[in-house]
C-alpha cells in the first residue's frame, strides 16, 4: 500500500523504507548506502534518550546552497532520514539495538512530505504508518541503570505540525548554524 499526501503534487510515500534503498546489506546495522549521507546537528532536541541517525540524500548533479537567513535551500529530491534507536546496554553498544522508527522527509517540488515508519520486531524492515502509537522499550544506560520508557511514535499529522512553518512543512534541524561543527568518525 502507498500513500498519497499531496495529490497536487503526486507524492507518494513507499510502504517499506527497504523501498528507499537507504541501508545496505542488513538493514539493522544502520549502514547507508553510497547516496545517503552522515550528517549531525550542533543542537539536537530531546528525544526521550533515544539515540538518532541523520541522514541525507541529495539528487546527483545537485548541490545544497543556504538562503541569506540562514536556511538551506535543498533541491528538489532530496531526502532527510532520522532513525530512532536505543541500544540495548549503552555501556556495550556491540550487544545490539533496538530500532524503533525511522523519520522520511522527501522534497517534491515546493513541498516537504513527511512518512514515519515503524520497525518490525525482527529489526529487518520498516513499515509507513499515518497513526501514532506508543512502544514500551527498556534499555541499559550508561551507568548501568535499567530503564523502561513508553516511546511515542508520531502519527502523520505530529510530524507536519512540528515541522510547519506558514502551513508548509519544512525541515527544522538542518539549518546552517547547526550543521556548522567539526566532526569525527572513527
Amino acid at each position: 500500500t502507498t500513500v498519497l499526501l499531496s495529490s497536487a503534487n503526486n507524492i507518494v510515500l513507499l510502504p517499506n523504507l527497504s523501498d528507499y534503498g537507504i541501508f545496505g546489506g542488513k538493514h539493522s546495522d544502520l549502514i547507508p548506502t553510497n547516496d545517503f549521507k552522515l550528517y549531525e546537528l550542533s543542537s539536537q532536541l530531546f528525544t526521550d534518550y533515544a539515540e538518532k541517525q541523520r541522514l541525507i540524500k541529495i539528487p546527483e548533479g545537485t548541490t545544497l546552497s543556504a538562503i541569506d537567513n540562514g536556511l538551506l535551500n535543498f533541491p528538489n529530491g532530496t531526502i532527510l532520514v532520522k532513525t530512532f534507536f536505543y541500544y540495548h546496554d549503552k555501556r556495550d553498544p556491540s550487544k545490539g539495538k533496538k530500532i524503533i522508527e525511522t523519520r522520511l522527509l522527501i522534497k517534491s517540488g515546493a513541498h516537504w512530505n513527511v512518512g514515519t515508519y515503524q520497525w518490525n520486531d525482527a529489526q529487518t524492515d520498516a513499515s509507513l504508518i499515518t497513526t501514532g502509537l506508543n512502544k514500551t522499550i527498556n534499555w541499559v544506560d550508561s551507568e548501568g541503570v535499567g530503564n523502561v520508557i513508553s516511546y511515542h511514535i508520531p502519527s502523520t499529522k505530529e510530524c507536519a505540525t512540528c515541522h510547519s512553518s506558514n502551513n508548509t512543512v519544512i525541515p527544522i534541524g538542518p539549518k546552517v548554524r547547526n550543521l556548522n561543527r567539526d566532526v569525527v568518525r572513527n
